[in-house]
């Protein structure tokens, strides 16, 4: 009878992990700037910078304490592909966050889009959550 009771608290204590996830590297180039010419005469400037996912991570982690966050697909249960835009990278009618949760397998289990980081954070992890 105890290895019985043993086998049934390691089967409960495997199906209680928490699921893994990983968010995409999404490492994003950004540029933009003018050019003014008049009589001859021209200036400009020009700017660049490149973006990570640091931003997501941080804020996946601290509205969603029910995840672990790896830094590896190899091993995680769910992909997030999460990409973030500046208010001035924005078309008009569109939304700063969107994002993708994908299944290890690759099956696509929900995606959205929001204004606010915060937000977007919620609703990746209310889809996880659902489906884990």
């Amino acid at each position: 009878m105890r290895n019985v009771t043993f086998l049934l608290l390691t089967v409960s204590a495997l199906a209680a992990q928490p699921p893994k996830v990983f968010i995409g590297d999404q490492i994003t180039y950004h540029e933009g700037g003018f050019i003014s010419a008049a009589n001859g005469n021209a200036v400009g400037t020009i700017q660049a910078s490149t973006r990570g996912n640091t931003e997501q991570v941080k804020t996946l982690n601290k509205v969603c304490p029910d995840v672990v966050i790896v830094n590896r697909q190899e091993g995680a249960d769910f992909v997030v592909s999460w990409e973030s835009r500046t208010y001035q990278e924005t078309p008009w009618g569109s939304h700063q966050q969107e994002f993708a949760v994908y299944k290890a397998n690759g099956e696509l289990v929900g995606s959205g889009a929001t204004h606010k980081i915060g937000n977007a954070g919620k609703e990746v992890c209310k889809i996880i959550t659902a489906k884990k």
